[in-house]
């Protein structure tokens, strides 16, 4: 499934995937204490450890650079 047809199912009440990488991002990453209680979950089920705490580092080219090129 393509980025295209994933959004058509936004509000269908389809279950949304996280591999997909805007839904990953849309879960795990806002500024919330849902969101970084999500992310906190989801890494101690991945590496089957207690995690306390986690660090977000951002990867995405910052919208200013693309912009000036």
């Amino acid at each position: 499934m393509n980025e295209e047809e994933y959004a058509s199912q936004a509000g269908t009440g389809v279950l949304l995937n996280p591999r997909m990488d805007s839904t990953f991002k849309a879960l795990f990453t806002q500024k919330t204490k849902d969101s970084y209680e999500a992310m906190r979950s989801f890494l101690s089920a991945a590496t089957e450890r207690t995690v306390r705490s986690w660090q977000l580092t951002a990867n995405d080219v910052p919208r200013e650079f693309l912009r000036a090129a």
